[in-house]
């Protein structure tokens, strides 16, 4: 199970960040343990999907750590806190003013940090015999990080092959809990993280990885894409992934954008047991499904039903390994899929990495790419809405180390871009292949 509550462990501290949201006034306070904090910055926007008045306001807290917007009319808003040395989890909230009514009371934490990001390498879906996989929950872990050499692990049964709350009388372990208690133990501060999850998995519809929630739904109880979407929303310490996107007929209704669980849904499957990004089955719905709407980071996932594993990685880039790191860089967006098991992708504009949503006043931004690893860079693209690719570079032959800072114009709209690396499977990493492809989350601008 993944806590999301913050704990303290070296720099790292808790800030809570709250907004209240009142008729047309939108207020709230920055705190530290209690304490107001004064200073930080907090930025509103309005979304231009929805045409309001309001396009960039900007204020700071007073010494009691309070701030307000005041006459702010009906729309569609994003609630930015902000502060040198600070992240927020999650660092933006959508707000939904309708009516001058209250659409909801919004709580932030900021974490102060000096430390730097690191880069963890894991598989965020997989099934043990509790579902239709092989060795139990304890059995799965200790193979993921003894064998495989993962530094996370989600154990993601499908949900309605699960025991649950049974009667001692028949023998039977409630494997739900057992997953809980397994992700318990496994799990170690700098050195693996064990995480449950469920996959809901309609037939139709498609299937999604539910992480972080005390409760689990299948297909039988939430038919279908409205119920399951309306089972999310009321668990805002849910995050989801779409997985293997395409392979059910009705693809998630279309992948129709559901609002109400955009902050939930923060990931997508680009690759897939051996499929991965360099046979583009699953690829090539990434930017589908972000021309959507939804802001999801790309993963690539073992979806193994044995204790066996190929090259295939999904990163997470975090603070430190532990739960509470993994899932705030996952909340962040703060991810890759890579078919390679050991490449490095930075990727940023200013101080705000992969996966963040950003609001500019420029007609044009300059963005930082870095790259490394162990065998050579052939490819380095940047695509934006669209699956556009507006700029591409070619690295020297035998390189394995590149950066590149691309400067690219902005629309009149939001846009995105991310980063598609190519490179040569000299090592034979992904057998049967001659090149690996990762690819980063985005980078979200919405103009002011």
């Amino acid at each position: 199970m993944i806590e999301f509550s913050r704990i303290r462990f070296g720099l790292v501290f808790a800030v809570v960040f709250c907004v209240l949201l009142s008729g047309c006034k939108i207020s709230g306070n920055v705190r530290d343990n209690g304490v107001g904090l004064q200073g930080i910055t907090v930025t509103l926007t309005g979304k231009p999907d929805r045409p309001t008045n309001i396009d960039h306001l900007i204020t700071t807290t007073d010494s009691r750590g309070y701030f307000e917007f005041d006459e702010i009319p009906d729309g569609d808003y994003i609630v930015t806190p902000s502060k040198e040395g600070m992240i927020f989890e999650p660092p933006q909230r959508k707000v939904f003013l309708t009516n001058k009514e209250p659409e909801e009371n919004l709580t932030f934490e900021a974490i102060k940090s000096s430390g730097p990001m690191n880069f963890y390498y894991g598989n965020l879906h997989s099934h043990s015999s509790y579902s239709d996989g092989e060795g139990t929950a304890a059995q799965a872990f200790a193979w993921a990080r003894d064998k495989a050499g993962l530094d996370f692990y989600a154990i993601t049964d499908h949900a309605f092959m699960l025991v649950h709350d049974t009667n001692i009388d028949f023998n039977l372990v409630d494997e739900w809990a057992d997953v809980k208690r397994q992700a318990d133990i496994f799990s170690q501060q700098d050195v693996f993280v064990g995480i449950i999850g469920f996959e809901w998995s309609h037939p139709l519809l498609g299937h999604v990885c539910v992480y972080g929630t005390e409760d689990y739904t299948t297909f039988l109880l939430t038919g279908d894409m409205y119920w399951f979407y309306r089972w999310l929303a009321e668990r805002p310490e849910a995050l989801a992934q779409f997985n293997h996107p395409g392979r059910e007929p009705l693809k998630f209704n279309c992948f129709a954008l559901e609002t109400d669980v955009q902050d939930n849904m923060c990931a997508l499957e680009t690759g897939n047991k051996d499929v991965g990004n360099n046979d583009e089955e699953y690829l090539n719905y990434y930017h589908e499904v972000l021309d959507k709407g939804w802001k999801v980071a790309p993963t690539s996932n073992q979806d193994n039903h044995s204790l066996a594993t190929n090259s295939h990685r999904t990163v997470v880039i975090a603070r430190e390994l532990s739960r509470d790191g993994i899932s705030e860089a996952m909340r962040s967006r703060r991810m890759y899929s890579s078919d390679d098991p050991n490449i490095k992708i930075t990727y940023h504009y200013q101080d705000k990495w992969m996966g963040s949503e950003i609001a500019v006043d420029a007609a044009a931004v300059t963005l930082t790419i870095n790259i490394e690893d162990d065998e050579p860079i052939t490819k380095v693209q940047l695509i934006t809405n669209g699956g556009r690719i507006i700029q591409e570079i070619t690295p020297a032959a035998g390189q394995t180390a590149v950066s590149w800072n691309p400067t690219v114009m902005l629309g009149g709209t939001e846009c995105y871009f991310y980063v598609q690396v190519t490179e040569q499977n000299e090592l034979d990493d992904d057998e049967g292949n001659t090149e690996q492809i990762a690819v980063s989350a985005p980078l979200w601008f919405t103009p002011i």
